[in-house]
């Protein structure tokens, strides 16, 4: 009952954010993304795996809007500063001269 309290309370504070401007359409998408994760934990814990399954496709869902909607910048920036640590150099050996 708790997770589904906390799912609520998420869902409730992204339709106020966007009804009253306060933000944007992605950024509420991310608040019912993280929503529906309370709701598929509830669901699985409580043996209903049909209802597991539909949390998890709309918490994809609104995951993938928020992400190509502009909040997931921050965390393409550092993924991609963290590709090139790890993109191999090609060092060659000084030559005689």
């Amino acid at each position: 009952m708790t997770l589904t309290m906390i799912g609520v309370a998420f869902i409730v504070c992204g339709l106020a954010g966007e009804l009253t401007g306060r933000l944007a359409r992605y950024q509420s998408d991310g608040l019912f993304a993280l929503a529906y994760v309370p709701y598929e934990i509830d669901n699985f814990r409580s043996g209903h795996s049909v209802w597991a399954v539909i949390d998890a496709a709309l918490f994809a869902f609104f995951a993938y809007r928020w992400w190509t909607g502009g909040g997931g910048d921050d965390t393409k920036r550092r993924l991609r500063s963290l590709r090139t640590r790890f993109t191999p150099s090609r060092r060659t050996a000084p030559q005689a001269a």
